[in-house]
């Protein structure tokens, strides 16, 4: 049943809260082209994160042991990251680690290297670190097929890093929403400073266009409606056969020339009509039926 009077703000919300959600179909895309799109499934990690236990600052790596007895240590060795070295280290030695480096097996602890003096003979331990300071552990971050983003999540700058980091390569994804629309009236033209009588130009587009370019959006500008009721039904069923949503700007009013109410409700069911939004009053929503 259509409304009588204006609906507000928060009842035309709670109004698209309570219909049917539109279900769309997956698609499966390059990472790369995710950005802004919506994900059609839960995310788990295929990896751990840190991979490996690694250095989380430069500096040297230290036996658990050393931390009490010594000052002075011998440094002859060194992991840089990406090596693919196995190293334990001996008692009274100090190896040089690079963040990101992996840690030598049998250590867990890394001097920052701004705590350090460097001699012929070695380094020298200015600063006494903590056991397990600086040593990021493997998984500390997330674990293999940990959950890292849930199913409607929108592929941001912030979260893109975190799927590359977990392994994943390609994602599915939800399928551009089709979104058609229309402005109206006659009166309407292309921009331009040469208008005659009551002509005016044609912003509606402009404003229509630039709101519906998103990356989740697949949309289609149909053209200008004439105030003719039979060219706005027949449109309207036109664009509707390949689309979701069909959005007009304009013809929604009382005027003799507004042919939007009177066509929606030939070729299909009004929601509702009317809001108290200014400007934008005259706003209807329905479904066209059959499609």
């Amino acid at each position: 049943k259509m409304n009588k009077l204006p609906l507000t703000k928060k009842k035309i919300i709670e109004f698209f809260k309570k219909q049917d959600t539109l279900i769309l179909k997956p698609e499966l895309v390059d990472l790369k082209n995710s950005q802004g799109r919506f994900l059609f499934e839960d995310l788990k990690s295929k990896v751990d994160l840190p991979p490996f236990n690694n250095s989380a600052v430069d500096g040297y790596a230290l036996l658990k042991k050393d931390l009490i007895k010594k000052k002075l240590f011998y440094c002859d060795r060194r992991i840089a990251a990406g090596d693919k070295k196995n190293i334990k280290i001996k008692s009274g030695e100090a190896v040089r680690v690079f963040t990101g480096a992996k840690m030598p097996s049998n250590s867990s602890t890394v001097v920052m290297q701004e705590n350090t003096l460097v001699n012929e003979d070695g380094i020298e331990i200015l600063k006494v670190p903590s056991f397990g300071e600086n040593y990021r552990l493997k998984g500390e971050d997330i674990k293999k097929n940990q959950k890292i983003l849930f199913r409607g999540s929108k592929i941001n700058q912030q979260n893109i890093n975190l799927i590359a980091a977990s392994g994943i390569r390609k994602i599915k994804v939800f399928k551009k929403i089709k979104i058609g629309f229309f402005t109206s009236g006659n009166e309407l033209r292309k921009p331009t400073k040469n208008l005659k009588n009551s002509e005016i130009n044609n912003s509606n587009f402009f404003a229509l266009n630039s709101l519906l370019d998103q990356k989740f959006i697949l949309k289609k500008y149909y053209g200008n409606l004439k105030d003719n009721l039979n060219i706005v039904k027949n449109n309207l069923l036109r664009a509707s056969k390949n689309n979701n949503i069909i959005i007009t700007a304009g013809g929604a009013s009382v005027g003799d020339e507004d042919h939007l109410i009177n066509a929606l409700s030939t070729i299909g069911n009004i929601f509702f009509w009317r809001a108290a939004i200014k400007p934008g009053r005259p706003i209807a929503v329905g479904k066209i039926n059959n499609c």
